[in-house]
């Protein structure tokens, strides 16, 4: 039976935790910077195991070398995607761990501090398209599946058949662009209402993704969101998407609120 901690030690925890709680109002101020996230989850740890030690508990984290643990945490990740955080609770050192997925093949590093599980079929050279890419990186930055949009979306209706470096994701709250270890750029366009979007599913090589739809695409990029430095290709992609909708559909999606009236009369312009 393990032993509970004495008076003192007792006091000692509870100025510990008084510590790390304010450590942890300040934390929230720091909003986006680099490595907040990491720092607000590192302050959680410390929470959790400061209660652990008041309880008298005190439990043994798994071995590193585990692999079992590592695939949990890849089936159960966006499209395979996991970083240190999904990793805490099974791993004493959760960033060794990912360092050796990554040694031993089983994990490509995607952006800093992410990183994807590598097909078992796949080449010493893969790495996932820069869709999927970003549809886990956004994932695991804001903690929910957001869906791609703009001329990410054009993409993967098949309106903008050449390979592009950037992509976008509709998200609720700001982010900065993430850079991407393969080259290219994770874009966050903050959207109102983002659960009011037009969306739905599209399969990859690496699982379903949400995409806005064809309509809700063209009213987005009829605004120029999603499209930022390839203004220039809008309207031939606007174009392309044209062809699998109608008017009438478009339309429906700004008598739902889910499109503004100038963005549907510049799409009637470009089909004139």
């Amino acid at each position: 039976m393990a032993a509970r901690p004495t008076t003192e030690q007792r006091d000692r925890i509870c100025r510990a935790r008084s510590l790390v709680h304010e450590a942890a109002a300040i934390l929230d101020a720091l909003g986006d910077l680099p490595g907040a996230q990491q720092i607000a989850a590192a302050q959680k740890t410390i929470a959790d195991r400061l209660d652990e030690l008041e309880s008298g508990k005190h439990p043994h984290p798994p071995r590193l070398s585990d692999p079992q643990r590592l695939r949990d945490a890849i089936r159960s990740g966006p499209l395979g995607a996991v970083d240190a955080r999904a990793l805490e609770r099974d791993y004493v050192n959760p960033r060794k761990a990912l360092a050796d997925g990554v040694a031993d093949g089983r994990l490509h590093r995607v952006a800093r501090g992410i990183y994807m599980a590598r097909p078992r079929t796949a080449t010493d050279r893969w790495k996932p398209t820069i869709e999927t890419a970003a549809v886990a990186v956004g994932a695991l930055r804001m903690g929910q599946e957001i869906p791609l949009m703009g001329m990410s979306a054009a993409r993967l209706h098949n309106a903008l058949p050449r390979a592009i470096n950037r992509a976008w994701l509709a998200a609720p709250r700001t982010h900065r662009p993430v850079q991407l270890c393969d080259g290219g750029v994770v874009q966050f366009v903050t959207r109102r209402g983002l659960g009011d979007l037009d969306v739905e599913k599209v399969a990859t090589d690496l699982g379903t993704v949400t995409v806005t739809t064809v309509e809700q695409t063209i009213l987005d990029l009829m605004r120029r969101w999603g499209a930022d430095g390839m203004e220039g290709e809008i309207e031939p992609v606007v174009r392309a998407l044209a062809d699998q909708t109608d008017f009438k559909g478009v339309a429906r999606l700004v008598v739902e609120g889910k499109g503004s009236r100038a963005a549907l009369d510049r799409f009637m312009k470009v089909l004139a």
